[in-house]
């Protein structure tokens, strides 16, 4: 415990030191209240960052000191900023395809396909159940402009997933940093062959279907991952709902929900790392799985989808 101690505290140390350098790089827009781009951009991705930072140390076996984030504050200047999900237009200077199904590419928007970040940007957000609490809670629709302020209200950056219709269907695409474009190759061509290879299979009555990413595309420092919109809710939130929703509630004491979604997703998780055709088993992780619930069998079925941390998607079915 002592070392993730130290080491939550050195990365906090670290935090602020970002923090102040970007206050002085910035320090004539701060002044003028008039932020540009850029410097949207770059404090939207340090607080994106930070709660990525938070999420991981509340995870650490045996450390429980999550409140040592308040040692970084902020001005108010700050927090009210809008959110820039994008860099300038000078960040694009690379191809925007990077791999993927081409015949889907082929059939997105003409204005997608010439400015990514800005179509996928503009699109509707993916409506997950904590988020559309957090409107309602705050008096906000979907249309208000977010600061990075509700950012760290929310614990978690709802932008980063759009929903898109193509030919009729519905998909998703998840907003990612440009280093995590490598591993998120991985998993598509892992996932691809064993859909082929394997589409579904069944864990303790439970269907587990696979859900790989179509087209990883780069822009504007962004790397955006296309996928089927699949009917289901990411199993953390689903148990989160759960022991909260009073509907919920009262069906988990009859029926142990919680228990059948918590060890339907491990005995998943053991199963799929046994078909891996690889050794790297860091392409796989929990955070992955999606539950919809069929209240009438009383089972769930699992929805895995490699999408890493844009798998915080949720919906009920």
């Amino acid at each position: 415990m002592r070392d993730n101690e130290v080491m939550v505290q050195k990365t906090i140390e670290e935090f602020k030191d970002l923090y102040r350098a970007l206050l002085i790089y910035f320090k004539g827009e701060i002044e003028s209240g008039e932020p540009g781009s850029l410097m949207r951009f770059m404090f939207t991705r340090y607080i994106t960052k930070l709660l990525g930072f938070k999420r991981r140390i509340s995870q650490l076996l045996g450390y429980t000191g999550g409140e040592s984030m308040e040692q970084i504050s902020m001005s108010p200047s700050i927090l009210n900023m809008p959110i820039k999900s994008y860099g300038p237009a000078e960040l694009n200077n690379r191809t925007c395809f990077v791999s993927g199904d081409r015949e889907i590419w082929l059939k997105l928007p003409e204005q997608l396909k010439s400015n990514p970040a800005k179509f996928v940007e503009a699109l509707p957000n993916y409506r997950r159940p904590n988020f559309i609490f957090w409107l309602q809670k705050n008096a906000k629709t979907t249309e208000d402009v977010l600061t990075l302020g509700d950012l760290l209200d929310l614990g978690f950056d709802p932008t980063r997933l759009k929903e898109i219709e193509i030919d009729g269907e519905s998909f998703i695409f998840e907003r990612l940093q440009i280093g995590a474009l490598t591993k998120m190759e991985g998993r598509r061509e892992l996932l691809t062959r064993m859909a082929i290879r394997k589409p579904s299979f069944c864990v303790r009555n439970t269907k587990i279907l696979f859900n790989p990413p179509l087209l990883l595309i780069r822009d504007r420092g962004n790397g955006y991952v296309l996928r089927k919109k699949v009917s289901g809710i990411h199993w953390e939130e689903a148990v989160e709902q759960i022991n909260t929703a009073p509907a919920l509630k009262e069906l988990n004491s009859h029926l142990g929900l919680e228990r059948i979604v918590t060890k339907t997703v491990a005995k998943s998780m053991e199963k799929i790392n046994f078909h891996l055709e690889t050794d790297d088993h860091s392409l796989i992780d929990p955070s992955g799985i999606f539950v919809s619930w069929d209240l009438q069998a009383n089972q769930p079925r699992m929805i895995v989808d490699m999408a890493g941390s844009c798998l915080e998607t949720v919906w009920i079915s």
